[in-house]
Parts: structure tokens; sequence; C-alpha cells
């Protein structure tokens, strides 16, 4: 049913859209970037022994939290806009064929076969959300990371560490559905869940691959925020 009735009403070129969705250009920079914007957020706090005086402050607890919460979301929100959306406007530029926008996405070879009925623009609005919002899973963990850590090098450390286990483990998810559940480099990658209509049994019912690695993502930076919460390093009973 999902690949019924699909037309391709009229033809546009479509080449320079082609390269730009199938590369990530800018995934791994703005990875790198959040990567360095967020190592330090609760790591300072240790080294600089000011997690103490924080302990006693009215606002050092959860509204220190919530306001490094925020600046970090915003951060990495800013990031992915500039990034990814320069990315589409230089080959739309070098393009300048605006028409292909309003093409189907399964128009383009790649994704004939794939469970996603909206035009190109429409993907590749809705790719750049996902990517978003892998990124800031990614950066949930080098948060809980900066939290666990007692020095800026070393949460730089485990944090790089950590995002190239993601990558290794995407490769390794190819033929291990399961594991892409949980992690958030699957929607930093996200075109390589659109290319086919593949399903998951969860609990004897057919679900959306793509769906599937989203609702996965989702539980594991809500369980992510409950570890920073957790272990932040104002937590502690205040004396």
């Amino acid at each position: 049913r999902i690949l019924q009735g699909r037309s391709i009403p009229d033809f546009a070129d479509t080449r320079y859209i082609e390269v730009l969705l199938n590369r990530d250009y800018s995934a791994m920079l703005v990875l790198l970037l959040c990567l360095f914007g967020l190592c330090t957020m609760f790591v300072t706090e240790r080294e600089s022994e000011m997690y103490m005086l924080q302990r006693t402050s009215k606002l050092g607890g959860r509204a220190t939290v919530a306001a490094k919460f925020l600046s970090s979301v915003q951060y990495v929100v800013l990031v992915c806009i500039l990034f990814f959306g320069e990315d589409f406007l230089v080959f739309q530029l070098l393009s300048g064929h605006w028409e292909a926008l309003s093409s189907p996405l399964y128009a383009i070879q790649l994704f004939e076969a794939g469970p996603l009925g909206m035009t190109i623009g429409q993907f590749i609005l809705w790719s750049g959300c996902m990517k978003t919002l892998g990124v800031l899973g990614c950066g949930c963990l080098v948060l809980l990371l900066s939290c666990l850590m007692r020095r800026v090098l070393t949460a730089f450390v485990t944090g790089l560490g950590g995002i190239l286990a993601l990558v290794v483990l995407q490769e390794l998810c190819r033929t291990r559905v399961g594991l892409k559940w949980f992690n958030p480099m699957e929607l930093v990658m996200v075109r390589e869940i659109s290319f086919d209509t593949a399903f998951v049994n969860v609990l004897g019912l057919p679900v959306q691959l793509y769906v599937f690695v989203l609702a996965g993502v989702l539980l594991t930076m809500a369980a992510l925020v409950l570890l920073i919460l957790h272990f932040h390093p104002g937590r502690r009973e205040r004396r």
C-alpha cells in the first residue's frame, strides 16, 4: 500500500540534489563543533571546584542545569541550521533548478523504493530536522560524559571516543537492525534508513524502520537526560 498509486507528473533536473542527498558533507564537522561546545558544560564545575559553592546556592541545582540544557540545545540547533542550510543553498544555487524541490522524492533512483511519499523539498526539510535531533542525541551523550569526568581534557577525549563508537556501531547495525534503536547516529545519517521500505517486528506488529529508529532515539535521549539530572555536579544535598 505504501508504494501504491505513485506517479511522476513532471520530470526535473535533480542531479545536484542527488549529490546532496547521497552525501553527508557537514555531519562530522557539526558533531565536532558540538563536542567542542558541550564537553566543558559541566566538567568545568568540578575542575574549578565551583560545584561546592553551587550546592549552597539557591539556584545552583535544577535552575542551573535547566539553563545549561537550554543553551546547549540552542547552540546545537544554531550550528545545524548554519551548516545543513549552507549545504542545501550551495547545491541549490549551483543547480538553479528550484522546480526540482516540488518533484516527488521517489523520482530520485536512490529513493524509488523508499517509504516516504513527500516531495524533495519536504524531505530536505524533514531530514534536516532528523539530523538535528540526532546531533542533539549525541550532544546528550557528551553532556553526560561531561558530568562524569573531572577534567576537561578527559571529557573531550571520552566524548570523541563516544561519537566514534556510535559511528562504528552504525556500521555494525547494517545487519543487526535492533541495534539501530538507540543509536542517534542513525538519524544523523537518516538517508540510509530512507532508501528502502523496511519493517521491524515489534511485539508482532510491523513498524517502519525510520519510525522504529526515531522512537528509540527519543527514548534514549530521555534516558540520557535523566542520567544527567542524577549525576550533574550540583545535585548533592546542600550543607
